[in-house]
Formats: C-alpha cells, sequence, structure tokens
C-alpha cells in the first residue's frame, strides 16, 4: 500500500472511530479503540504536511459542528481527543479557530472538570512550547506569539475588570478569578518548559505575580 493511501487510511480510521465515541452514551474518558487511531493517525505523520493538517482540521471541524457543538456532554470527549492529535495539527488560522470556538471557551467556563479544563492548558501549552529544530519553526513561533497574546489579553481583560469598582457579583467574581488562575498556570508551566518567550506587545512578565 502506497504511503498516500496508508495515509488516507489512517485519516479515515479516526475519523470512523471518532464519529463511534460520539455515537456512545458514555463518550468520555475517550476509549482505548479511540486513543488508538489517534496514536495511529501520529504515527502515520510524523512529520505532518501542510495539506494533511488542512484535511484533519476540516474533519474535525465537521465533526464539531455536527456532533458536539450542540451536545456539552460531549466537549470532553472532543477536547481530549483534539489534546492528542495536537501535534498534527498546525498553522496559526487553523489553531485560532480551535482556540476561538474550544479553548478559550474552556478556560472561560467555571464548572468545567479539572481534567477537561487540564486538557484546554495543555492544548495552549503545546502550542507556546514548539521545537525550535522544526521544519515550521517561522510559523509555529508566529502562532506561539498570537496565542501568548491572546493570553495576555484575557488576563488584563479579567483583572481590570476585577479590580475595577463595577459592583460585580459574588459569581462573577469568581470567574473572573477562575479564568486568571487559568491564564497563569499555563505561563507559570510555559516558564518552566521554555523560559524564552515570543515578543509582545507588552512585557509577558506582567502576567505573572
Amino acid at each position: 500500500m502506497s504511503a498516500a493511501l496508508t495515509k488516507n487510511r489512517s485519516l479515515k480510521d479516526l475519523v470512523r472511530a471518532l464519529t463511534a465515541t460520539f455515537a456512545s452514551r458514555k463518550c468520555y474518558p475517550i476509549s482505548e479503540e479511540l486513543s488508538s487511531a489517534i496514536q495511529a493517525y501520529l504515527d502515520k505523520h510524523s512529520s505532518i504536511e501542510d495539506h494533511d493538517s488542512q484535511r484533519l482540521h476540516d474533519e474535525l471541524m465537521h465533526l464539531y459542528t455536527t456532533k458536539v457543538g450542540s451536545n456539552p456532554d460531549r466537549h470532553a470527549a472532543f477536547l481530549s481527543a483534539f489534546r492528542g492529535l495536537r501535534p498534527a495539527l498546525t498553522g496559526t488560522d487553523r489553531l485560532m479557530a480551535w482556540w476561538d470556538i474550544m479553548v478559550r471557551p474552556t478556560l472561560d467556563s467555571l464548572g468545567q472538570a479539572k481534567a477537561v479544563v487540564a486538557d484546554a492548558r495543555a492544548v495552549v501549552l503545546s502550542v507556546l512550547v514548539y521545537d525550535e529544530d522544526d521544519a515550521n519553526n517561522e510559523e509555529n513561533a508566529k502562532t506561539a506569539a498570537v496565542f501568548t497574546e491572546r493570553l495576555f489579553e484575557v488576563f488584563l481583560e479579567k483583572t481590570k475588570v476585577s479590580s475595577s469598582e463595577s459592583g460585580a457579583g459574588f459569581a462573577e467574581e469568581e470567574k473572573q478569578r477562575f479564568v486568571v488562575s487559568n491564564v497563569e498556570a499555563v505561563l507559570l508551566a510555559y516558564g518552566k518548559r521554555k523560559p524564552k518567550v515570543p515578543s509582545l506587545t507588552q512585557p509577558v512578565t506582567y502576567l505573572i505575580y
């Protein structure tokens, strides 16, 4: 079997396993079958090409739109699978689309299970910490810088609200603390893993107290 056919087969197997997962009443934690399909996909795309990453992105976006977006009970399973597949999802535009529709809402959503929030944090950290020897180093650096800017914006937005005299209720203040703690946790982990930071419009040191 040719390399192209093998790669196509692995994507089909992955989509089949994902679809089966979201058809199940109990889809989280994800099954061994889905974990195996994710690993098989990564093994066959150890050096992901842009068109393969785009195909994966399109398949995941379709699944999210049709199976997950309107079914909150499937969100944890999808995010867990997404975390596993993150090495094969590249490109600033593609990853920013997932930041907007899934990652940021998870970090913003008070009451999420710790494991779910941990998956969202791990996705962000995987973008910030990249291999500088990778062939896509320039794009990876651009994506990391954009994600860091977004974290910075979230931090300032929430700390500004919490320190203002806006009369925010207890629930809103609790949410603000929750979001800020998530951002701080990601950046502290990032600082331990990779002290050199992408260029920012403002110093990232303001993010960590």
